[in-house]
C-alpha cells in the first residue's frame, strides 16, 4: 500500500480516513496540519500521528497527500490545495470501490464516497468532493474545489462552477449551469442557471442573497 498523509484534522478527516481504510490502496501514515496549530498535546488524531505541514514537506515529500478540508469555508479548500501544489507534492485521488464510475475524467485530489454514480463523459476537476449516494449524470462538469453533498443528483450536461457547494439531497435538472462560488441549500430543486456568487434554496430554488465576494462561500 502507498503511504498517505492527510492534510487537515477535522470531522471530515475521520470520514476520509474511514474510506481510505476500505479502499486498501493507501495506508495513512500521518495527519499534518499547518504549523501554527501544532501544540504539545496534539500528538494523534484518528489514532494517527500528527505532524506539522513543514515537517511533512521536508521529511515525507515522497508520500502522497490528500486534502481533508470540508465545506465550512470553501476558499480554504483552494488555499490548501495550492500549498501542496506549490511544494510539488503528489496529491492522491480516492475513489470508493462501491462507486460506479463510467468512462469519465477524474482529476487529482478528488474523493468519491460510497454509492456515488458518475456517468460517461463527465469531468471532475481537481480537489472536488462527491459525497455518498450522489449521482452525476452524463457529460457534466464539476469545476475545481467544489463540494457535492450526499444524495445530490446533477443532471446531464450540467456545469458547476469552482468553489461551489451543492447541499444535501439537491437536484439540478439537465443543462443547468451554476456559477462560481455559489451555495445551493439542502433539498433544493434547481431548474435554471444560477449566476456566480449567489445563494439559492428551495423547490424550485429561489435566490436568498448574494455571496460576499470578499469571503466566498461559508456554509
Amino acid at each position: 500500500m502507498k503511504k498517505l498523509i492527510l492534510y487537515g484534522a477535522s470531522s471530515f478527516t475521520t470520514s476520509v480516513s474511514a474510506l481510505v481504510s476500505q479502499t486498501k490502496d493507501y495506508e495513512v501514515a500521518f495527519i499534518c496540519i499547518d504549523d501554527e496549530y501544532i501544540t504539545p498535546d496534539l500528538k494523534e488524531f484518528c489514532n494517527v500521528p500528527v505532524i506539522s505541514l513543514t515537517r511533512a514537506i521536508l521529511d515525507y515529500s515522497h508520500y502522497e497527500f490528500f486534502i481533508c478540508i470540508g465545506y465550512s469555508n470553501m476558499r480554504n479548500r483552494e488555499i490548501c490545495y495550492n500549498k501542496l501544489k506549490n511544494n510539488n507534492l503528489s496529491i492522491a485521488t480516492i475513489v470508493s470501490a462501491k462507486a460506479a464510475i463510467n468512462n469519465c475524467k477524474i482529476s487529482e485530489g478528488v474523493i468519491i464516497f460510497n454509492g456515488v454514480v458518475i456517468e460517461q463523459g463527465c469531468e471532475i476537476e481537481p480537489n472536488v468532493t462527491v459525497w455518498s449516494n450522489s449521482t452525476i449524470c452524463h457529460d457534466s462538469k464539476i469545476a475545481p474545489h467544489c463540494f457535492i453533498a450526499a444524495n445530490s443528483t446533477i443532471g446531464g450536461y450540467c456545469n458547476v462552477g469552482r468553489l461551489s457547494f451543492i447541499g444535501f439531497s439537491t437536484t439540478l435538472v439537465d443543462h443547468v449551469s451554476i456559477g462560481k462560488e455559489c451555495l445551493i441549500g439542502a433539498g433544493s430543486l434547481v431548474l435554471k442557471d444560477i449566476d456566480a456568487y449567489s445563494q439559492y434554496i428551495g423547490s424550485p430554488a429561489y435566490k436568498v442573497k448574494d455571496v460576499d465576494e470578499t469571503l466566498g462561500v461559508r456554509v
